[in-house]
């Protein structure tokens, strides 16, 4: 009978502190605009883009009141720019552009200040599809355009601040940064950071 009982306790316990803990997690979802700004060096290269819109789509889970994993997708959009030269005399014009899409997936910390303030931190993993065009004309002569596709893993990591506006809604800033592979063909290897600046919101459920 003993033996029963301690064990009755026991269950009675653990399914209190299931209870307790399924109370603390909450579930979310949000989405956001930004600028996604690429640290490339323009010398030379005429109608240079490396700023551009961003869109951002994500959902969390907070197994503790402080931590939380996170999973997204961002569109980081394109940097674009013209280069120009000669070879073997004739005039060269060379068009680019780079398109890329990241699937984040991050733990996240947040501290919670007061009247409904906070600041998170997020450290993870980003897969990045990156998709290229390069043409141009060598002389009189339109080159075939060459289309390349990159795929590649890199940390991402980010700052941000929140505000709750209700007891279920927030929004946020935010800054994050990864490393995009964006050509690798020809002998040509184009890696450069994209800095995302964001502005968003969430709901939780």
């Amino acid at each position: 009978m003993f033996k029963c009982r301690h064990t009755a306790i026991v269950a009675a316990v653990l399914f209190s502190s299931f209870i307790s803990c399924n109370a603390l997690a909450q579930v979310y979802a949000g989405g956001g605009i930004g600028s996604s700004n690429a640290n490339v060096d323009c010398t030379g290269v005429t109608g240079c883009k490396i700023s551009s819109v961003s869109e951002t789509v994500f959902a969390g889970y907070g197994f503790t009141p402080n931590w939380i994993i996170e999973g997204g997708y961002i569109n980081l959009n394109k940097i674009a720019g013209t280069a120009t030269g000669t070879y073997n005399q004739q005039a060269v014009t060379a068009d680019y552009t780079a398109r890329s899409t990241a699937i984040d997936l991050s733990a996240v910390y947040r501290t919670d200040f007061e009247r409904g303030w906070a600041v998170f931190a997020k450290l993870g993993l980003s897969r990045i599809k990156t998709a290229d065009t390069l043409n141009g004309t060598v002389g009189s002569v339109v080159a075939p355009a060459t289309s390349v596709s990159n795929d590649s893993t890199s940390p991402v990591f980010g700052l941000g601040v929140d505000y709750k506006v209700t007891a279920n809604t927030l929004v946020y800033l935010s800054v994050d940064r990864r490393r995009v592979k964006a050509y690798d063909a020809n002998g040509i290897d184009l890696k450069f950071n994209v800095t995302n600046f964001g502005l968003g919101a969430q709901y939780s459920f």
